[in-house]
């Protein structure tokens, strides 16, 4: 398996001054220059490296980054990224990322994100409930997993970006542990692959170089 890492989320949202503002101040991100005339939300200093003239959403190929959350556009000065984390924020860190699910499906998701990301649970899973982690002890954020009686509707609000350094292999492995290659049309140069997990939530599996 080549997956890397889980890398960081990207968020859609309606009011991008409040989201900013929320994160700075529960999680003490701080805006950073994306290097391609994008910003993020991340923790620490700035994460990502490439070309001003790349256009979005190609992303940088550099690894040496923190968890970060990534957003479409940024209104704010560079020169605010500055200063210290611990200064803004209390003891308090991205513990999981939780993927709600029909309950249906709660037993396939389980399956698929176990073998997908090679975790396992954290504890023995409850009913409709479960936190997988990364078993080697990493920096990989826990995933979770939740059954919810109401189905998604459109398009989710959150998805995951999975780093590898085999894009191609690695689609195919996800596939046959059940994903689907979610219908769209790439652009040119596009280094990465958008899939659906069993219960339709879609993710990115994105070539990487080691």
């Amino acid at each position: 398996m080549n997956v890397v890492v889980v890398d960081h989320l990207v968020l859609t949202v309606r009011d991008l001054d409040a989201i900013v503002a929320s994160y700075r101040g529960v999680l003490g991100m701080l805006p950073v220059e994306s290097g391609d005339g994008r910003w993020a939300l991340a923790f620490g200093d700035s994460i990502y490296r490439g070309s001003p003239s790349a256009p979005w959403p190609e992303r940088s190929r550099s690894l040496n980054r923190r968890p970060c959350i990534r957003l479409p556009h940024d209104p704010w000065d560079a020169r605010r990224a500055s200063g210290r984390r611990g200064a803004l924020m209390g003891d308090i860190r991205v513990g999981s990322v939780v993927i709600d699910c029909n309950d249906d499906d709660f037993g396939a998701m389980l399956s698929f994100w176990s073998r997908a990301l090679g975790y396992v649970p954290r504890e023995d899973p409850e009913e409709g409930w479960v936190v997988l982690r990364d078993p080697t002890g990493g920096q990989n954020v826990n995933i979770s997993l939740q059954a919810v009686p109401e189905p998604r509707a459109g398009k989710n609000r959150l998805h995951l970006d999975l780093y590898t350094s085999d894009c191609d292999a690695e689609v195919e492995r996800l596939l046959g542990l059940g994903a689907a290659v979610y219908p769209r049309t790439p652009k040119p140069d596009e280094d990465f692959i958008t899939l659906v997990d069993p219960d339709g939530n879609l993710f990115d599996v994105i070539q990487k170089d080691a």
